[in-house]
């Protein structure tokens, strides 16, 4: 059996996979890295975030121009497949110089992740002063975790995520879409194991 990854991801990774996917039948991800990790971490590994991220990756996308029906779609995707961590720590034991980046460190750190996927110079920096989580760029953690070889099954990413957009008529998930920081922290596991049946 595949080992199963906790990992975090930084804003720009979530910018990087780009939301317009989420209004096709057929995403392709064949000239998006960043996407396809998204993806296989959302199916198959553990994504990992905290309220202040959600509203951090809500900001930049919007900031971005995002639709912002495409940016609560994100989100609560994000919400429901991902496992919320909260954040006890006060501080990084090694801190990033941009002190935006470091409630990524927290997230990854709180939750126990074994990667923290960044593109951020100021994260990439840390390296050598993290064991885990491993503080890795994109290309460096498909070819790490070997999930190149994984993502050659995912022809069709879209039917990771169909069956949940099938299940937006549900009154859970139209909650979650807009209620995100308030609801139980166990659901997230839940949820997708009801939706990935």
């Amino acid at each position: 059996m595949a080992r199963t990854f906790r990992v975090a991801f930084d804003t720009n990774e979530v910018v990087a996979a780009r939301s317009r996917w989420l209004d096709t039948c057929e995403p392709t991800t064949r000239r998006n890295i960043h996407l396809r990790l998204f993806l296989v971490v959302v199916k198959r590994h553990q994504g990992l975030y905290c309220d202040e991220i959600l509203d951090e990756y809500s900001r930049v996308l919007l900031e971005r121009h995002h639709p912002p029906e495409r940016i609560r779609r994100l989100i609560s995707l994000i919400a429901g497949s991902f496992y919320r961590i909260v954040v006890t720590s006060e501080q990084a034991p090694v801190r990033p110089t941009d002190p935006d980046d470091e409630i990524f460190l927290l997230c990854a750190l709180d939750g126990d992740a074994d990667y923290l996927a960044s593109e951020d110079k100021h994260l990439l920096r840390l390296r050598p002063h993290y064991y885990r989580p491993t503080i890795a760029n994109c290309s460096e953690l498909v070819e790490v975790t070997r999930w190149s070889s994984v993502l050659v099954g995912l022809a069709t990413p879209w039917q990771l995520v169909s069956r949940w957009f099938l299940d937006l008529r549900d009154s859970m998930v139209l909650h979650l879409m807009f209620d995100y920081p308030r609801r139980d922290p166990e659901l997230p596991g839940q949820l997708v194991n009801a939706l990935f049946v």
